[in-house]
């Protein structure tokens, strides 16, 4: 499955950078290849996994980490922390991981290190007064790497010598820009995929009008999703931002849906959309004669919204003026004879 594990290699770049630890994707690749190594026979029946095998997701997040880290830490035998193909230690479980999810979060430390820093005085190697050697800063990801190493004696100045040797190494192989190529491309690609996508302010429309249908349906979240996206395509889309006041209607911010929707009517003031969203947010707060209102406005509009009598027909209807809200569902439906959102009551009369 080339897009799951492009995603999961995403994944990986988006989180190391956001400072977590570059270890973390292949502990939880480990976390769940035992779960899924340890499943019933019932449970595959009736549950089969239709994901890439776990282990060799794994091993993908192992790689990645290891080029995150100038092809320095690695891990082997399950737990076992090889620094520059030379084992560093072995990691042991530790609360509520165990020492394979261990092994990649100290590796993870060592990964994130030289990663992050172009020389070996940015490590900032110190001997404390109990004669530990400590190094970097207290950032959490170092905690386990820092931990491990304090287990054994004499095993922090011995890190400290394979950090050195390696540095040293990199500067005449230059390794670190053979190691950060590909990172370096995934992100010019994807840098380069989001200007693009930022270009298609002709895919807006779209993305507003299945807002618009999300929100017909009630399904607020993923309207709000829809007109977002709109907007990010296109910041002047009105009926995203018309879309985005009923929105927040819908959540009761009526001051912010009405300075949001009276924004979009200055700027079109001869656009019906407009008009129909303030009503509907009228509506919502239950200022029922502002709203029909509205929606007269809408339907006099040069560029006319006929969504307007479908407003004003629920609101007769709410008001148990049922013969008023029938002259709108009318007229709604004669402008709009494909519409399914007539309530079955009226629509029977209407055939």
């Amino acid at each position: 499955m080339p897009n799951e594990k492009d995603a999961d290699r995403n994944g990986f770049y988006t989180m190391a950078s956001a400072g977590f630890n570059p270890g973390g994707p292949a502990a939880a690749m480990a976390r769940m290849s035992y779960y899924t190594e340890h499943r019933d026979q019932f449970t595959d029946f009736f549950e089969p996994a239709d994901h890439p095998d776990t282990r060799n997701r794994l091993k993908d997040m192992a790689a990645l980490l290891t080029a995150y880290g100038i092809g320095h830490p690695e891990v082997r035998n399950v737990n076992d922390v090889y620094f520059d193909k030379e084992l560093l230690l072995t990691a042991e479980p530790d609360g509520a991981q165990d020492a394979e999810e261990m092994a990649y979060l100290i590796a993870g430390g060592i990964a994130k290190g030289f990663h992050d820093h172009r020389f070996v005085t940015d490590w900032n190697f110190r001997t404390l007064a109990d004669g530990r050697i400590d190094f970097l800063d207290d950032n959490a990801v170092y905690q386990p790497l820092k931990n491990a190493l304090r287990a054994e004696a004499g095993l922090g100045a011995r890190f400290q010598t394979m950090v050195e040797r390696a540095y040293e190494n990199d500067s005449k192989t230059n390794a670190r820009a053979t190691f950060l190529k590909a990172e370096l491309e995934r992100s010019q690609k994807n840098a380069a995929l989001r200007r693009s996508q930022a270009e298609h302010t002709k895919d807006a429309p779209y993305k507003a009008l299945n807002g618009e249908l999300y929100m017909k349906l009630g399904l607020t979240d993923f309207a709000e999703k829809e007109f977002r996206r709109a907007s990010a395509l296109d910041p002047n889309n009105l009926r995203a931002r018309s879309g985005m006041a009923t929105v927040l209607s819908a959540r009761k911010d009526y001051d912010g849906a009405l300075a949001l929707v009276n924004e979009v009517i200055t700027k079109a003031p001869t656009w019906g959309g407009g008009y129909v969203s303030r009503a509907i947010i009228y509506r919502d707060m239950g200022d029922h004669e502002r709203a029909l209102a509205d929606c007269n406005t809408a339907l006099a509009a040069k560029d006319v919204d006929s969504y307007a009598y479908k407003v004003a027909g629920d609101i007769f209807d709410a008001q148990g003026a049922t013969e008023n809200a029938l002259v709108e569902y009318k007229a709604y439906h004669e402008a709009n004879p494909s519409a399914k959102d007539i309530p079955a009551t009226y629509m029977a009369r209407l055939r």
